[in-house]
């Protein structure tokens, strides 16, 4: 981010292959630098959930642990999988499955991180929020 930061002050064109070890990333890095539409699996999803839509489920790799999945990324069959399960949980519950994904995903990433900073994580406080509102952010501050 400070190198970024850095480059946009002077000026200077910006190397986004630094730190972007993900191919689909930098793929799709390059294709919003050149003005050209991007996406994905996650991408498409994560733009609709972020736009509202709380019927798109995000599968990433804190997803795969939550179901005990041992692998990096995602494959379709994952996606497909844990989608399945969590629309059936989110019938049953009656939330939707985007509320139950991210239920999950806090779960994995407070509980099963190896991090020594997991309170970074905790996102319980959020969770128990009706809306985010004014107040919340300020307090954040």
């Amino acid at each position: 981010a400070d190198k970024t930061l850095k480059y946009k002050i002077l000026n200077k064109d910006i190397d986004f292959s630094y730190g972007l070890a993900n191919k689909q990333i930098r793929k799709n890095v390059d294709k919003i630098l050149l003005g050209i539409p991007y996406g994905g699996q996650k991408v498409n999803k994560f733009a609709a959930a972020l736009k509202g839509n709380l019927d798109k489920v995000v599968i990433d790799s804190w997803m795969l642990k939550a179901f005990n999945i041992n692998r990096q990324s995602p494959v379709t069959n994952d996606i497909k999988h844990i989608t399945t399960i969590i629309k059936k949980l989110s019938d049953k519950v009656g939330i939707k499955p985007a509320e139950v994904q991210a239920c999950l995903w806090s779960y994995a990433k407070t509980e099963l991180n190896d991090s020594p900073f997991k309170e970074d994580n905790d996102f319980s406080y959020y969770l128990q929020q009706t809306r985010l509102d004014d107040s919340i952010i300020k307090e954040e501050k």
